[in-house]
């Protein structure tokens, strides 16, 4: 491709990306992310961007990355020549296009806004684009919520909007500045006439007035005594007024009231005032906010705090998590304030010259922060080592849950694309991934009031009732619960994707593909329910959403399929147990229980017999729960067949009540041993037996701190290490999850986990942990070695062990090989190690192996480009001390010389000794 094609590759590409890139993700449109995401030299994309930026066709900002915007499609053709071509800071850009009209709506770069703030920002949107003079609101929440902002913002959005004009005034007035002079406050706000008091020698217009077809905001509006709000209320009823001094000419404007209070309205407002102003809405202090938004919080501050000193910033991860857990009383503002004293720290201490990065360190933050138990010394050299904002940026944005569920779909599906996993084994990836997604949802409960959450749910039940009867399906009850977490997940954070579908918009297509060809009937049904949740719920899902109901739906249908866990009431009386099991079932909603009646002229014998018959009667079914009347179950235990690999539990004392918990948690997917501990902890239930039969599938977990696509690597070198196939599956998890869950954690109850492998240690008691570099290292190969010995003999053993370290080699050479074939290398790289170590009488370590091949593969490369190294310090005096060293490596590489067609020049046979004699 031409330098003209790239250049115009790049220009539309940075086109495209544009109005998706607003305002929150700029970096995405630096030289290095665009160079990574097409594949190109970071410096050509460097130099065609600032190329088409002093051209015009691009608008540049300066700010740390340096990002790149089309003109055009920020601010349409017609306006384009009204732009600069650079500036200082996204927020200038941002300032210079709003009068334009363009730029991507206001609220989009609020923090929160399709989160925790989501339900406000509607209100406000609502308030100010109502017909006629839009609808009074009041904000209220603790100091430092951000209420002036979001009246600053709806004054922004009605501009964006149309519904002000964009020489509109916006009018602030605090309220508290006027508690002791309540007349003035009513001068300033409705005018005077001349001679309506001493000193008003002419007219003055008030600021309803001045703010005509604009917003006025009252600020601590509980501040207004009772005249001042009878005064402005009847002005909010019929948009009339009289001016100080004149009580017989009325006069109007058409301004919007935007009100803030931090007191509780009810109690500091005039319920006359209050009825007048159809929307309140509470904002959430910063404690309540999701951690994700005090994440996004603390970047955003930092860069603007970045920017306004002009210098790079980096935060030690101990200053970070201790801003992060300090509850900041005063809120967003308090947060800001000890930021900005926390840089000014850093910048007295650093020394002249000033360096490039200015550092802030936990010594560096407020003392009142310090002094806080927030405020602790950090294990771990990851918690004193220095993130960029640009770090931190990547990793609160990898850290959002449907992000990353998204991001790990993704990959699966690319795993399909390029054949090295079947579709079958994507299906059954996507439903462990699901599963761990949704636990991550109901551990972490979102703590912001916002009742559209509610509404979501409430509809989402109707919508499945109606799904369900035109199928003839019945979703249980969990399911439609996971169903809403996914939903209302999805409407509060979609915007945390975007970017994700904008690379991978033939993934996703592809992997719904996978679905409505492999799939049908489920495609089908999940058509019907994205056609429902949009139109019921004006929530539109997009491509990424029908993919995630696809996955989320299909879980349902496996239970469809096959029940595996049911409940069974055993009960003396002709129709007892039966009574029992239908009222039981009609309250739960679904078919959980089956009767089986113990009439008092039928003996025991025959209800154990029918028992066992019933069980054995069961497919696929891994838990039973009995629920047994008292005196019943020393007889039943002892007499039950049938019940090999399941567990069984038997309760006694059964009530409506218990069976009604008992039934919850089958619906919610309980084990037995679960079951049984949450029963038995009520006094009523006296004795129980636990039988746990079932055989679970072994597996290894493999984790990652960094991202499951980590595990996933770790998980595919584990397996292709191993000699032969054996019943024993390596499962990537997230770390995250198994950090936060323990040993509470789902997989558990599904697996019987043999140990855990990969970067970090989750700190879960009972299982074994073993880290890549232990491996590498030999460590912990003994230990590891023993618990696999019921699988691999000690001849598979050492195979397995060396086949780790050629993989563990050959991943890594999938990143440096840009010609070779790194499969078909490492087989003669293979050969050239053993020969190595036979020849020089040396055992290498196994990370000194991995080095070296590595080193060797790239050395081969380089040896037929013609790019080895030529110089070697002291050659000649190598040459002469090791000569029987450099005869020994060109001996282990006759083969690779043979085939290949080139020699091993003495410069890089000097470097091997260095390797060897200094590592190995």
């Amino acid at each position: 491709m031409s330098g003209v094609d790239s250049k115009a590759r790049l220009v539309d590409f940075v086109r495209a990306q544009t109005p998706g890139a607003l305002w929150e993700r700029l970096e995405e449109l630096s030289a290095g992310s665009i160079a990574r995401q097409l594949g190109l030299s970071r410096t050509v994309v460097s130099q065609y961007l600032n190329e088409a930026a002093a051209e015009g066709v691009l608008v540049k900002i300066n700010s740390r990355p340096v990002s790149f915007l089309h003109r055009e499609a920020l601010v349409g053709a017609k306006d384009a020549p009204l732009l600069e071509g650079s500036y200082e800071s996204a927020s200038a850009l941002r300032a210079a296009a709003a009068p334009l009209g363009h730029g991507g709506s206001v609220f989009g770069a609020l923090i929160g806004a399709a989160g925790s703030l989501s339900y406000h920002v509607e209100q406000c949107k609502a308030a100010i684009t109502y017909p006629g003079a839009g609808l009074p609101i009041l904000l209220h929440g603790p100091t430092g919520t951000g209420k002036s902002l979001l009246a600053r913002l709806m004054y922004d959005y009605g501009v964006e909007k149309g519904v002000l004009e964009s020489d509109s005034r916006f009018v602030t007035v605090n309220c508290a500045e006027y508690a002791n002079n309540p007349e003035l406050l009513l001068t300033n706000l409705f005018g005077h006439r001349k001679g309506a008091y001493t000193g008003a020698d002419r007219d003055r217009k008030g600021l309803i007035a001045m703010a005509d077809g604009g917003i006025l905001f009252l600020d601590e509006v509980h501040c207004l005594t009772g005249e001042c709000q009878e005064k402005l209320f009847l002005f909010m009823d019929q948009g009339i007024y009289h001016m100080t001094g004149d009580n017989e000419t009325w006069y109007s404007s058409k301004v919007r009231l935007v009100m803030a209070t931090t007191e509780t309205p009810e109690i500091a407002l005039l319920k006359t005032m209050l009825r007048r102003i159809p929307i309140v809405t509470k904002l959430p202090s910063l404690a309540d906010r999701p951690l994700q938004e005090k994440k996004e919080l603390l970047y955003r501050l930092f860069q603007s705090e970045a920017e306004r000193v002009e210098r790079e910033v980096a935060v030690s991860g101990q200053a970070y998590e201790t801003l992060l857990d300090y509850i900041f009383t005063e809120n967003v503002g308090q947060m800001r304030n000890c930021i900005r004293a926390s840089m000014a720290n850093a910048m007295l201490e650093s020394k002249a010259p000033a360096p490039a990065v200015l550092e802030v360190h936990l010594q560096h933050l407020p003392p009142y922060l310090l002094q806080s138990g927030a405020a602790r010394l950090w294990e771990g050299s990851g918690k004193r080592a220095l993130l960029t904002l640009a770090q931190l940026q990547e990793q609160q944005q990898g850290e959002q849950r449907l992000y990353r569920f998204n991001s790990d779909l993704i990959d699966q599906i690319g795993q399909v694309g390029d054949q090295s996993k079947s579709p079958e084994d994507f299906f059954a990836a996507c439903r462990i991934r699901l599963e761990q997604y949704l636990d991550d949802l109901y551990t972490a409960p979102a703590k912001e009031d916002n009742p559209r959450r509610a509404l979501y749910s409430d509809l989402l039940k109707s919508i499945c009732e109606s799904v369900g009867k035109k199928f003839g399906l019945t979703f249980r009850r969990h399911d439609v619960l996971n169903l809403c977490r996914l939903v209302n997940d999805y409407a509060a954070n979609a915007a945390t994707c975007e970017a994700l579908l904008r690379r991978h918009q033939e993934e996703i297509l592809a992997g719904i593909e996978l679905f409505r060809t492999r799939r049908a009937q489920d495609y089908q049904i999940v058509q019907e329910l994205g056609k429902m949740i949009g139109g019921g719920m004006n929530l539109n899902l997009g491509q990424l959403g029908i993919l995630d109901l696809c996955v989320c739906f299909r879980s349902f249908a496996a239970r469809f399929d096959q029940r595996k866990a049911v409940g069974v009431i055993v009960a003396h009386g002709y129709s007892t147990a039966s009574s029992m099991a239908a009222t039981a079932n009609h309250l739960l909603g679904q078919h959980i229980y089956e009767a089986i009646d113990m009439p008092m002229d039928v003996h025991s014998s025959v209800i154990v017999s029918r028992l066992s018959d019933y069980l054995g009667s069961l497919s696929g079914v891994k838990d039973v729960v009995i629920l047994v009347d008292m005196g019943s179950l020393e007889e039943l235990h002892r007499g039950i067949e049938n019940a090999d690999n399941m567990n069984l539990a038997i309760l006694n004392n059964v009530t409506i009540r218990l069976a009604l918990t008992v039934g919850e948690l089958i619906e919610k997917d309980a084990g037995v041993g679960a079951i049984v501990a949450e029963c038995t902890a009520r006094p009523t239930v006296h004795d129980h037996v636990l039988l746990e039969n079932r055989k679970r599938p072994m597996a290894i977990l493999s984790v990652c701190a960094t991202g499951l696509g980590t595990a996933e690597r770790i998980s595919a070198l584990l397996t292709k290490s191993f000699p032969r196939t054996i019943p024993l599956q390596v499962l990537p998890y997230h770390f995250g999850s198994l950090a936060a869950g323990g040993r509470k954690a789902a997989v558990f109850e599904k697996y019987e986990v043999l140990f855990i492998v990969g970067t970090d240690d989750p700190g879960l008691e009972g299982y074994p942990f073993f880290s890549l570099e232990d491996l590498l290292e030999q460590r912990s190969v003994g230990e590891m070695n023993g618990l696999l010995s019921a699988y691999f003999d000690p001849t598979e053993l050492r195979e397995f062990n060396a086949n780790l370290v050629k993989q563990f080699s050959l991943q890594n050479l999938l990143d440096h090989l840009t010609i070779l074939n790194p499969e078909k290398v490492i087989g003669y790289v293979e050969v050239i190690v053993r020969r190595l170590e036979h020849l020089t009488g040396r055992r290498f370590r196994n990370a000194v192996v991995v080095g070296l091949y590595i080193h060797i593969s790239c050395l081969i490369e380089r040896l037929l480009t013609d790019r080895y190294i030529v110089n070697y310090e002291n050659l000649e005096e190598f040459q002469r001390d090791h000569a029987d060293f450099i005869e020994k490596v060109r001996e282990s590489f006759a083969d690779v010389g043979k085939d290949y067609g080139v020699g091993i020049p003495d410069s890089e046979i000097g470097y091997l000794f260095e390797y060897i004699y200094r590592l190995g």
